[in-house]
């Protein structure tokens, strides 16, 4: 998937805003199994390479399983990852990342 996409950034500490045009480039993986053990696997990337910022790119990964360990009984796992290669001034660092974890059951 791909295509153009405007924003606006406003940040709390200067409280400024700024106008930005970018791509938008999308891949996305799954891979589901419905017989026992279920099984579930996504996987996405998107990449936004700046128009009126050039050199910036932005990019969010996203990894997530899930899996049956018993009937209807799931562990969830999710691995997330966001850049910014020139994040605004006072900001947080270049990348934000987490594992997280949880159980779930459907009926």
């Amino acid at each position: 998937m791909g295509g153009l996409l405007a924003n606006q950034e406003k940040t709390i500490t200067a409280a400024t805003t700024s106008e930005n045009l970018e791509a938008f480039v999308s891949a996305q993986f799954k891979w589901f199994k419905y017989r026992s053990p279920k099984i579930d696997i996504t996987s996405g990337l998107n990449v936004f390479p700046s128009v009126t910022n050039m050199g910036r790119v932005r990019l969010e990964y996203d990894l997530a399983a899930k899996y049956e360990l018993i009937k209807d009984f799931f562990l969830n796992v999710q691995f997330y990852e966001n850049y910014d290669s020139q994040p605004s001034k006072n900001a947080d660092p270049l990348n934000d990342w987490g594992i997280i974890t949880s159980v779930g059951f459907t009926f």
